[in-house]
C-alpha cells in the first residue's frame, strides 16, 4: 500500500509541475514530503482553528464568511467546498439564485473575493484546483467568446465526455491522477435547474444568465466570468 501511494504521488507531483510549466502557474509554497507521518500530514492540512475563524472580509458593506469553505477544503471534503464556493460567490453579488445573475455582475465580480476563494481553492489542492488554472486553460485553448471554445474547455477540464456536457454526479470529487486539472470548483456553472428554474411569475429578465443556460450548465457564463479572472490575476497586487 505504501508503494502504491508513493508511486500515485510521485505521478501526481510529476504531472502538476509539467502541467505548470506549460500554463505558467506559479509553484505554492506547500510541500508535503513523502516520509511525514499521516498525523503530520493531517496536521498540516488542518489549519488551527482561529485561523478559519478570522476568515472573513466586507465586499460591497457584506460581511462575507470564507471559514466554513476553508474548513471543507481542509477536509479534503471536494464535493461540499464546491457547492459552497457557489453560495459565496453568489453572495459576493449579491443575488440568490443564478436565474437572478446578468451579464454586468458577472463582469464586475469583485477582484478581492476572486483571489481569496482561488487562493483556498489552490492552497487545499496543491494547485491542482481552483479558478486560476481553469482560467490558464482557457487562455491556452484561445481564450474566445463563443461556444466551440466553451466546448473544447469543458473537456480539457472534464465536464464533457463524448459530446455531452455531463450531469453534476457524473462529475469527479476527488484529487487523484485521473482527476483533470482545473476540474473544480464547478457548482457555480451548473444550474439546478428543478429548483431555480424561470417560471411565468419570475423577475428575471430574458437575458439572465439562468436563460442563456445549455441544458443544466451556464456556458455562457464561462467566458464572462474568465475574462474578469483574467482581469483580476492582470491586478493582482
Amino acid at each position: 500500500v505504501n508503494q502504491a501511494i508513493s508511486f500515485i504521488s510521485n505521478y501526481m507531483s510529476t504531472q502538476l509541475v509539467a502541467q505548470k510549466k506549460v500554463l505558467g502557474i506559479v509553484e505554492t509554497d506547500i510541500v508535503i514530503p513523502h516520509s511525514q507521518s499521516s498525523i503530520e500530514k493531517k496536521e498540516l492540512a488542518e489549519p488551527c482553528k482561529n485561523q478559519i475563524e478570522s476568515v472573513k472580509e466586507v465586499e460591497s458593506n457584506i460581511i462575507i464568511d470564507y471559514g466554513k469553505l476553508q474548513n471543507l477544503l481542509a477536509q479534503y471534503k471536494w464535493q461540499e467546498a464546491d457547492i459552497e464556493t457557489a453560495k459565496l460567490m453568489l453572495e459576493v453579488i449579491g443575488k440568490n439564485y443564478w436565474n437572478e445573475v446578468y451579464k454586468e455582475d458577472i463582469l464586475n465580480f469583485s477582484c478581492q473575493a476572486f483571489h481569496k476563494i482561488d487562493q483556498l481553492w489552490q492552497q487545499y489542492s496543491h494547485g491542482y484546483f481552483g479558478f486560476s488554472v481553469q482560467q490558464s486553460i482557457w487562455s491556452e485553448i484561445g481564450g474566445q467568446v463563443d461556444y466551440e471554445t466553451e466546448k473544447k474547455l469543458g473537456e480539457r477540464l472534464g465536464w464533457r465526455k463524448e459530446g455531452n456536457w455531463l450531469n453534476y454526479d457524473q462529475l469527479t470529487f476527488k484529487l487523484s491522477p485521473t482527476t483533470p486539472m482545473g476540474h473544480l470548483p464547478v457548482k457555480w456553472l451548473h444550474y439546478d435547474q428543478d429548483i431555480f428554474d424561470i417560471s411565468p411569475n419570475s423577475s428575471a429578465e430574458p437575458l439572465s444568465m439562468g436563460a442563456w443556460r445549455v441544458g443544466f450548465w451556464l456556458v455562457w457564463q464561462m467566458h464572462l466570468f474568465f475574462t474578469r479572472a483574467k482581469i483580476c490575476n492582470e491586478t493582482l497586487p
